[in-house]
């Protein structure tokens, strides 16, 4: 595999691993949003792991260190606007930055497997890099974590100094928040969009009246909305079907105009072909599952079509119990940019 290949392979393995750091983290209370402060924690818990750098290379803790690696990277990453890169050429394990603390390490570093388990085995790392116009250096985090282990300065090693290092370049932190990590990426304004909800709000007051209730917009109307998309429709496939594409449409607007007005979040369109290729929708379900509403600050989504269709296989009220969740956990004070 190129280099290139490897550094995807890598960037494929980050949410899981990331989402593991977080477990393990949790009862430490550190706080992974990555900040400095994020990086000066984690040098404090570093610390207390692990006694040697020698400790840091130990089989029995590479998947905690692989997490480590990740966060680290990522954090650096994230605030440069850069990207991953994998190490593999020969002499890597010496010419890494930082130096490594002690020379002799290089042949346990180069002789170890950073790759994530069950992916391609192949020699080198996993290394930060920054946009060629800031004149910054590639980091590799494995380094960058064996200096804070060998120094032992707590709370100002090697992790706090790269970053700040970094900032000084770049001038500002970024927001929080890595698109694909722990936040979902933002579609562009699309004229479908727009087309499709014009259209649902013209045809709202028709639709009601072809389908009688009390659309009011309360919370109690989203539990009449399923009874009467279950009346009407008794399976979710039958709620797939063209023939039923009316009180779909009218449905999945109502049920999403409800979670845009429950919490601050707005109304999204995803390319279908994309969607199918992605393996979140499967070819034949109605697109209407290109229509989403994501919160305001990004970190969630909800597909009305689906939450409907997933209430008429189950047989509970899953679209009123994610809408209840919803309007008490998205974010408050978000706004929709």
């Amino acid at each position: 595999m190129t280099a290139q290949s490897l550094a995807a392979a890598w960037e494929d393995g980050l949410s899981p691993a990331l989402a593991g750091l977080a477990a393990v983290l949790e009862p430490h209370d550190v706080e992974l949003d990555y900040s400095v402060e994020s990086l000066r924690a984690l040098e404090g818990l570093v610390l207390g792991l692990f006694d040697t750098p020698q400790d840091v290379l130990a089989e029995s803790d590479r998947a905690l260190v692989r997490g480590l690696l990740a966060y680290i990277g990522l954090t650096l990453v994230h605030l440069a606007g850069g990207n991953w890169g994998w190490d593999d050429e020969a002499g890597f394990a010496l010419r890494g930055r930082p130096e490594l603390p002690e020379a002799q390490l290089a042949g346990a570093v180069a002789a170890q497997r950073w790759g994530w388990d069950g992916s391609v085995e192949a020699p080198g790392l996993p290394v930060a890099v920054p946009p060629e116009n800031l004149g910054l250096a590639p980091i590799s985090p494995l380094h960058t974590l064996l200096r804070v282990v060998a120094e032992r300065s707590g709370g100002e090693g090697a992790l706090v100094r790269a970053y700040r290092d970094w900032l000084a370049v770049v001038g500002s932190a970024p927001t929080t928040g890595v698109v694909g990590i722990d936040i979902y990426d933002r579609p562009k304004p699309s004229p479908l969009l727009d087309s499709w909800l014009a259209e649902r709000r013209a045809d709202f007051a028709a639709w009601s009246a072809r389908y009688p209730g009390n659309w009011d917009f309360s919370p109690d109307s989203v539990d009449e909305l399923l009874q009467v998309v279950r009346a009407q429709t008794p399976t979710a496939e039958e709620f797939n079907e063209p023939a039923n594409a009316d009180l779909a449409a009218g449905a999945s607007w109502y049920l999403g105009e409800m979670l845009v007005r429950g919490a601050p979040s707005l109304w999204i369109y995803m390319d279908y072909d994309n969607l199918v290729l992605s393996r979140l929708v499967d070819e034949g379900d109605s697109r209407l599952a290109c229509y989403s509403v994501q919160s305001a600050d990004d970190v969630a989504y909800l597909t009305p079509f689906y939450l409907l269709q997933y209430s008429l296989e189950t047989g509970r009220p899953e679209a009123r119990t994610s809408y209840d969740t919803w309007c008490a956990f998205v974010d408050p004070g978000a706004a929709p940019a």
